[in-house]
């Protein structure tokens, strides 16, 4: 029964107790003709509705509050009536009625605190492990090719030809380095996303993804690369902050980082503006023609937890990092086949992140 149904119910079985504690007070004041109102059953539907809706079932106590009180008046003689015991048992309804609510609104507030400490402590406890993992499979595979790099030279330093072949020490050295430091970067970028709210101001598009996509072909210039945009405009906003880049940045590198071309690496940017449920979003969509990403893979792709291989290794970081920001932004961010049902054909990471046009 889903909530919907629930809140019907309740509503029927209240209904059906002010039905019969009426009933019973007319059955057996009227037919009977017992003067002593019977008010034993106006417990029942008083203590399901404070418990049940809190304050807002104050409304059924004063509704029984004020029919004891009408039918006592009306059943009761003048020269026997006692309208300040009457006033007082009223009142006794509302008072029972008033510390119900309150006791329920403190177990209520009581639980909604533990759910959000626990809620807080299971992040927390799946943050360290996503650290955990990261640093124990990206961080020591940097370190290990900087040990395999040095190794290898000290192996071959006597022969000038394999030494050539295999390249510059310094600069591979130095490269391998910069993967590190980029990965403590996104590290620290990411626990600040975890700690603190970020003020979302309106972003130019145009700009930043020019940006990104020539921090991206410095990046790998050793690599043929062609980006090709398409849709994107200098007044496109979106609501975001200075975190964009990353995004950017993130979905580039893997694009390419992942890519088993020689010949040509191509990424294929398209920038459209849509509005799904009365929200105006910018879309964006990285197509490349990398290795692709099973379709078991694909809903683990962002969580940073999935089992390391040569399709997924050193992605999860970067496109955890991706998912938060975009989160953040109140967006939506998934990845679907370049070409249905064919993964090897390459990816298309698609996001829609909220317009700013839309709140000036």
């Amino acid at each position: 029964m889903n909530i919907s149904d629930q809140r019907k119910a309740k509503i029927l079985v209240m209904i059906v107790l002010l039905f019969v504690s009426c009933f019973l007070t007319y059955f057996f004041h009227v037919i009977f003709k017992i003067e002593i109102v019977f008010t034993h059953f106006f417990y029942i539907p008083i203590i399901l509705s404070c418990f049940w809706w809190k304050r807002k079932g104050l409304v059924v106590s004063i509704f029984l509050a004020v029919f004891y009180i009408s039918i006592t008046i009306w059943l009761v003689s003048f020269e026997e009536m006692h309208f300040i015991e009457y006033m007082l048992r009223g009142l006794m309804f509302l008072l029972i009625g008033v510390v119900i609510s309150l006791f329920t609104e403190k177990i209520f507030n009581i639980q909604e605190e533990l759910k959000e400490s626990e809620e807080k402590y299971r992040k927390a406890y799946n943050l360290v492990n996503f650290y955990k993992d990261l640093f124990a499979h990206d961080m020591s595979n940097i370190l290990q090719s900087i040990l395999s790099t040095v190794e290898y030279h000290s192996l071959f330093r006597n022969d000038p030809e394999k030494l050539e072949d295999f390249g510059d020490i310094t600069e591979l050295v130095k490269m391998h380095v910069g993967r590190g430091s980029s990965l403590i970067s996104k590290v620290i970028t990411l626990s600040k996303l975890e700690e603190t709210e970020i003020q979302l101001v309106p972003i130019g598009v145009f700009d930043v993804l020019n940006k990104s996509m020539k921090n991206t072909k410095k990046s790998f210039h050793k690599k043929n690369i062609n980006i090709h945009i398409e849709g994107l405009s200098k007044d496109m906003k979106i609501l975001g902050d200075e975190l964009l880049i990353e995004v950017f940045d993130n979905l580039l590198h893997n694009a390419l980082k992942f890519s088993d071309n020689d010949n040509e690496n191509i990424v294929d940017i398209t920038v459209s503006k849509i509005q799904t449920d009365d929200i105006k979003y910018i879309k964006f969509e990285f197509k490349d023609n990398g290795i692709g990403i099973p379709d078991d893979r694909k809903e683990l792709l962002f969580k940073g937890l999935f089992k390391r291989d040569k399709h997924t290794r050193g992605m999860g970081i970067g496109l955890s990092l991706v998912k938060r920001i975009v989160d953040k932004y109140g967006g939506k961010i998934w990845v679907e086949d370049k070409i249905k049902e064919n993964h090897k054909e390459g990816s298309n990471f698609i996001i829609l992140i909220p317009e700013a046009r839309q709140y000036d």
